[in-house]
């Protein structure tokens, strides 16, 4: 139901606050990639969104197979985890 999804778009959902490691460059122009925490992400989730459906399944999956996230630039939860795990499970794009 894109229609739906695209009526509840501009909805006001929750904003979520995580701290991060984020990279930048010093007064000598030296690239620093922090070791502790020193920003912060806003972000909202799609899962706050069911609650402005008409009606919603929700249902269980293996997460090797079915759940693949991408919300680093390395390691855990990365593009190539992503592509490992697709290739994995013999999926092709």
């Amino acid at each position: 139901r894109l229609d739906r999804l695209e009526s509840i778009i501009g909805a006001e959902l929750p904003l979520y606050v995580v701290e991060k490691k984020i990279p930048y460059l010093n007064e000598e122009g030296e690239y620093i990639k922090p070791e502790e925490n020193n920003g912060y992400k806003f972000e909202t989730l799609v899962l706050d969104m069911i609650r402005l459906m008409d009606n919603c399944c929700a249902f269980e999956v293996e997460r090797e197979k079915e759940f693949a996230p991408i919300k680093n630039a390395t390691g855990v939860d990365s593009l190539e985890t992503a592509r490992d795990l697709m290739k994995l499970n013999k999926i092709e794009l």
